[in-house]
């Protein structure tokens, strides 16, 4: 096995892993941001019915 190929393939599985990384934080980040905006949410409806 030349250098030339393995450093060509630890590049390329070092992209891959980056792109999985990236996914999975984007994903991560999505989720929060829902789960943050629904407890928000519960959290001005009983302002709301507190308020009636």
């Amino acid at each position: 096995m030349t250098k030339k190929t393995h450093s060509g393939r630890t590049f390329h599985h070092g992209k891959e892993f980056m792109n999985r990384f990236y996914n999975l934080r984007k994903h991560d980040f999505i989720y929060t941001r829902a789960q943050r905006h629904e407890q928000h949410s519960v959290a001005y409806m009983h302002h709301l019915i507190e308020n009636i």
